[in-house]
Protein backbone atom coordinates (compact mmCIF):
# COMPACT_ATOMS: atom_id res chain seq x y z
CA UNK A 1 0.00 0.00 0.00
CA UNK A 2 1.72 3.63 -1.13
CA UNK A 3 0.89 6.76 1.27
CA UNK A 4 1.21 10.04 -0.84
CA UNK A 5 2.97 12.78 0.10
CA UNK A 6 3.75 16.61 -1.30
CA UNK A 7 6.22 18.45 -1.31
CA UNK A 8 6.15 22.43 -0.59
CA UNK A 9 6.26 23.04 -4.22
CA UNK A 10 3.25 20.79 -4.82
CA UNK A 11 1.27 22.41 -1.78
CA UNK A 12 1.99 26.22 -3.08
CA UNK A 13 0.21 25.44 -6.43
CA UNK A 14 -2.87 24.01 -4.85
CA UNK A 15 -3.23 26.80 -3.39
CA UNK A 16 -2.74 28.77 -6.18
CA UNK A 17 -5.05 26.88 -8.09
CA UNK A 18 -9.24 28.10 -8.08
CA UNK A 19 -10.52 25.56 -5.26
CA UNK A 20 -12.36 23.61 -8.17
CA UNK A 21 -9.43 22.76 -9.93
CA UNK A 22 -7.83 21.43 -6.51
CA UNK A 23 -10.83 19.64 -4.98
CA UNK A 24 -10.59 17.44 -8.59
CA UNK A 25 -6.61 17.10 -8.45
CA UNK A 26 -6.90 16.06 -4.49
CA UNK A 27 -9.92 13.95 -5.18
CA UNK A 28 -8.17 12.13 -8.34
CA UNK A 29 -5.20 11.80 -6.22
CA UNK A 30 -7.30 10.30 -3.33
CA UNK A 31 -9.13 8.07 -5.26
CA UNK A 32 -6.24 6.34 -7.38
CA UNK A 33 -2.79 7.16 -5.49
CA UNK A 34 -4.05 6.94 -1.71
CA UNK A 35 -3.79 3.32 -0.75
CA UNK A 36 -3.23 1.45 -4.06
CA UNK A 37 -1.31 -1.72 -4.60
CA UNK A 38 0.18 -0.18 -7.79
CA UNK A 39 0.28 3.36 -8.69
CA UNK A 40 2.05 2.64 -11.58
CA UNK A 41 -0.66 1.63 -14.11
CA UNK A 42 -2.02 5.09 -13.86
CA UNK A 43 0.90 6.83 -14.70
CA UNK A 44 3.65 7.37 -17.41
CA UNK A 45 7.00 6.56 -16.79
CA UNK A 46 9.44 9.64 -16.78
CA UNK A 47 12.62 8.85 -18.31
CA UNK A 48 15.46 9.82 -15.12
CA UNK A 49 17.90 8.02 -14.23
CA UNK A 50 18.21 8.61 -10.09
CA UNK A 51 14.19 8.66 -9.60
CA UNK A 52 10.85 6.74 -10.43
CA UNK A 53 9.11 9.60 -11.67
CA UNK A 54 5.46 8.91 -13.27
CA UNK A 55 3.23 11.53 -14.59
CA UNK A 56 -0.73 10.73 -14.27
CA UNK A 57 -3.11 12.75 -15.90
CA UNK A 58 -6.26 13.90 -14.25
CA UNK A 59 -8.49 15.67 -16.87
CA UNK A 60 -6.63 18.90 -18.68
CA UNK A 61 -3.99 18.49 -15.51
CA UNK A 62 -0.64 16.78 -14.87
CA UNK A 63 0.92 15.58 -11.59
CA UNK A 64 4.20 14.60 -11.20
CA UNK A 65 5.25 12.11 -8.66
CA UNK A 66 8.28 10.20 -7.64
CA UNK A 67 7.49 6.36 -6.21
CA UNK A 68 9.71 5.87 -3.40
CA UNK A 69 9.38 2.39 -1.37
CA UNK A 70 6.01 2.35 -0.23
CA UNK A 71 5.49 6.72 -1.10
CA UNK A 72 4.34 8.23 -3.75
CA UNK A 73 5.49 12.15 -3.67
CA UNK A 74 4.06 14.59 -5.24
CA UNK A 75 6.41 17.27 -6.83
CA UNK A 76 4.25 19.43 -9.35
CA UNK A 77 0.76 19.98 -10.25
CA UNK A 78 0.32 21.57 -14.03
CA UNK A 79 -2.86 23.35 -13.52
CA UNK A 80 -4.63 23.97 -16.90
CA UNK A 81 -3.43 22.75 -20.22
CA UNK A 82 0.52 23.08 -20.05
CA UNK A 83 2.55 21.06 -21.77
CA UNK A 84 3.65 19.16 -18.85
Amino acid sequence: MFKVEFTKNAIEQLKAADKGAALLVLGWISRNLEDCREPGIYGRLIPDPEKELRRFRCGGFRIIAEITGSRIIVHVIGIGRSGL
